[in-house]
């Protein structure tokens, strides 16, 4: 079943999929040897399979029910390239060729003879086949684009190496180099030379990518425990009970079309932030919402020959169930605070009008009785249902589900920080959902030609990175607006509370019979208006909107930057990969910047 067949009013579970790609000596170099090699890679292709099953077999409940998927990515150069590609077709992996140049223009590096029927009848087995736009005048760099797009769309490559360094730009030393700073896991091979196969990974020593290089990379000894080891850090979702138990809830979610939580969106309109919309009440189906707002980008994202519409679907489905959840539960979370500290004011007001209005004080105090009972059952709720953890899980899952359409369709690219350096047990539910998306979803395909790049970096520009800059800029101006007018009012609760007081003074100076008679206004007075202003200053403090100001503001300024190298148009597919990678990264870091701010903001009853 096809992600775009997936039904659409459930949670769609990702599947199991991993990709393997190659890097290795051409023919002739790094004395490769067929039948050595051959069997080397079979042998640890074997045991990425066996350790994938175990996966398989361990995690049904919260993947889908298709079988896993194997894929193999290779340039299919002479040599090591296409006796891995060989290796992967016979061990059941779907071939997919990254080709430095046109297929045409590649077919003339193979002058052996034999050498291009060998290349045309491994193209003819590809079951997608994606080609880079490289020229002859450049080639060293175009042999390292397809090397860098190797690694953007593995999951572990494979190195035929000999552990020298590069014979030129591009060379497998220089791709194991890059794949080891972007914290891929290299799985070295060296049947040639009968020197120790072996793995290097940051995530072994539990390193940040970028920290090592090939060199000084930490490694362990090529077995199958340490390959079943590495495929679950990978690939598992997390072991602990309370992370497992938050995908599965995740799973059970239905569509929250009626929003029955206006506080928030009330709070806006009196504030005059912004005016009520009908979507406060109601929501559209999420499917189609997310396809209505995904229209602009779906219609450019074929440009230069790109296609990568199976992936798109699937992370789209993903996108619109956390993006939409996120929404619900947080304006859920955000009125449930907006209603406990109103609350909790009104409960202040209600026990002093007693003093105001003596004959009434069975029916103040029932109604304090009711506005207190409220707030405990608003808070009991709000807790029970999860509202503030579902808000925190959700928007993070979706904004790292987000940028993740740009960064296949430019294909040299990655989300940052999607491996697991702590292993499986120690990944938070959202990274292994978003990260078995990624895995599952396509890679581009057809011919990019270089004439389409700048059409499509100006594409991603508009679509992708201004949007969010228009968003940011937007929400900056909102949240300011909002947070100077509750201030303001705030500080004339205050100054209004120090006129009365001093007015309370004066009076007992002028005449103290007019301040006795008029003493329970002035209790009310003195005591009402704080309540109400720290009412106010709660929902300020709880919202923390100054600095939602701050960090969108930030956002906004680092994705505008970004912005204009893309929309000028001239940057060749490796640089706009890198620059949208750069505005993933921007993105990502404003997340965990807002989601630490959160963390411990939960609902609570105002002391």
């Amino acid at each position: 079943m096809t992600a775009e067949s997936k039904t659409a009013d459930r949670v769609p579970k990702p599947g199991l999929c991993l990709t393997v790609g190659v890097t290795g000596h051409r023919e002739g170099h790094g004395g490769i040897r067929a039948k050595e090699a051959t069997e080397a890679l079979a042998g640890v292709l074997r045991q990425i399979r066996a350790a994938v099953q175990l996966v398989w077999d361990a995690d049904r409940d919260v993947l889908s029910d298709a079988p896993p998927r194997f894929r193999f990515a290779s340039p299919l150069a002479s040599g090591a390239d296409q006796l891995a590609a060989a290796a992967a077709l016979s061990a059941d992996f779907e071939l997919y060729a990254i080709l430095p140049f046109a297929r045409a223009e590649y077919a003339k590096d193979f002058t052996e003879p034999g050498a291009k029927a060998a290349f045309s009848a491994l193209l003819g087995r590809a079951s997608a086949v994606w080609e880079l736009p490289g020229r002859r005048a450049a080639a060293d760099a175009s042999y390292a684009a397809a090397g860098h797009a190797t690694i953007a769309q593995s999951d572990i490559l494979i190195a035929l190496w000999d552990g020298g360094p590069a014979r030129g730009a591009g060379g497998t030393a220089d791709v194991v180099e890059a794949a080891v700073r972007r914290g891929t896991p290299v799985v070295h091979l060296q049947p040639a030379s009968g020197g120790p196969d072996r793995v290097l990974w940051s995530g072994f020593d539990g390193l940040a990518p970028g920290l090592r290089g090939r060199d000084d990379a930490p490694c362990r000894p090529l077995t199958e425990a340490v390959v079943t080891a590495l495929v679950q850090a990978l690939c598992a979702a997390p072991q602990e009970p309370a992370e497992r138990a938050r995908i599965c809830a995740f799973y059970e979610e239905r569509e929250r079309r009626l929003r029955t939580r206006p506080e928030y969106p009330l709070l806006l309109a009196v504030t005059g932030v912004r005016r009520l919309r009908w979507s406060d009440f109601w929501v559209g189906g999420y499917a189609a919402t997310t396809r209505a707002d995904w229209q602009a980008y779906d219609r450019g994202r074929t440009l230069a020959g790109h296609d990568a519409s199976a992936g798109m679907g699937l992370l789209e489905s993903a996108f619109a169930w956390s993006d939409r959840l996120a929404d619900h539960y947080g304006t859920a979370y955000r009125s449930g605070n907006i209603l406990n500290f109103s609350f909790a004011a009104l409960s202040v007001i209600l026990a002093l009008s007693g003093a105001l209005i003596p004959h009434a004080k069975l029916w103040l105090a029932s109604g304090e009785l009711l506005l207190v009972s409220a707030l405990v059952a608003n808070t009991w709720i709000g807790t029970h249902r999860e509202w503030h953890r579902r808000w925190l899980d959700y928007r993070y899952l979706a904004e790292q589900l987000r940028p993740m359409r740009s960064l296949r369709l430019l294909g040299l690219a990655q989300p940052p920080s999607l491996p697991a350096r702590g292993g499986a047990s120690q990944r938070h539910w959202t990274e292994w959902h978003a990260s078995a998306t990624w895995r599952e979803m396509e890679g581009p395909t057809g011919r990019c030609r270089a004439s389409g790049v700048g059409p499509l970096a100006i594409h991603v520009a508009e679509q992708e990175i201004r949007s969010q800059v228009d968003y940011h800029r937007h929400h900056a101006h909102r949240m300011h607006d909002l947070e100077h007018r509750l201030h303001l009012t705030g500080d004339v609760l205050f100054a209004a509370t120090i006129l009365g007081c001093l007015t309370l003074l004066l009076g007992y100076r002028i005449s103290p019979t007019w301040v006795v008679t008029h003493a329970p206004e002035f209790t009310m007075l003195a005591a009402g208006l704080p309540a109400l202003g720290s009412a106010i200053f709660g929902i300020r403090g709880q919202g923390d909107f100054a600095g939602s100001v701050r960090r969108s503001e930030d956002t906004a300024e680092a994705l505008e930057a970004i912005y204009e190298k893309l929309a000028a148009g001239t940057a060749d597919l490796t640089t706009a990969a890198l620059l949208v990678e750069d505005a993933a990264r921007v993105m990502v870091t404003d997340l965990g910047e807002w989601r630490l701010t959160y963390r411990e903001r939960r609902l609570v009853i105002p002391a």
